[in-house]
């Protein structure tokens, strides 16, 4: 398949807005460039373009496929203002299930209270039309002991696709700590290696002096003796 047509099959990519990537001319230019500059011919170039690309999407879809499974089970919050008190019962209920270590079976009473308080006295305070708005509220009108379980769930709701937006480049570390010729090492310490390889720009600027002699005077061997 020519780029071009990879590049086509490919919505996000064909309708990029950068006039410098929607023109063909410097697009073929650029694999050129490529091309000299490595010292390969540019059909080697395409074919590792046509690859990246291709991991690229598998990848992205992969992410949309697992954000959109993680939002069927709290997009209720989002119209949590308007959404019936059955069904906003009954999605609660299943969201319990889902996180039984974390959440109370009281999370869909809960739910309906904050459903009525919002609809009534807060509605025309606040805009409360998305979870991060919800969870807003809580917290400036102290909210957060009434509602517990909602306060939680909205977290956990908030806080896990931020899991998922490093350069996910962590576990290279730890290949880089811990090899076949560590295959022994401990948990704790191969915590500790990855840590001080993660922050090592920070490590450069440590005193070390202080460190040394406390290990040198927990570790000595040595003892006097008096003549």
């Amino acid at each position: 398949m020519p780029l071009i047509d990879l590049y086509r099959d490919r919505p996000v990519m064909w309708n990029c807005r950068l006039k410098e990537y929607k023109d063909r001319n410097k697009r073929h230019d650029a694999v050129i460039e490529i091309a000299v500059s490595f010292g390969v011919e540019k059909e080697e170039v395409e074919r590792k373009l046509k690859n990246l690309i291709y991991t690229l999407s598998v990848q992205l879809a992969g992410r949309k496929s697992a954000y959109e499974k993680l939002y069927e089970n709290f997009n209720f919050f989002d119209d949590l203002s308007e959404i019936d008190t059955n069904e906003l019962k009954n999605l609660a209920n299943k969201l319990v299930t889902k996180y039984p270590d974390d959440l109370e079976e009281t999370l869909g009473n809960e739910c309906i209270h904050l459903h009525c308080q919002l609809k009534d006295s807060l509605a025309n305070m606040e805009d409360v039309r998305s979870a991060q708005k919800i969870c807003n509220v809580l917290h400036s009108w102290s909210l957060r002991d009434v509602y517990p379980n909602v306060d939680i769930a909205l977290r956990i709701f908030l806080s896990i696709p931020a899991t998922n937006c490093s350069g996910e480049r962590s576990f290279s570390t730890l290949k880089r700590v811990k090899t076949y010729l560590r295959a022994s090492i401990g948990q704790d310490r191969l915590n500790a290696l990855a840590l001080l390889s993660i922050e090592a720009q920070l490590v450069q600027e440590i005193n070390y002096d202080d460190i040394i002699d406390v290990f040198a005077r927990n570790k000595a061997r040595k003892k006097k003796f008096s003549n």
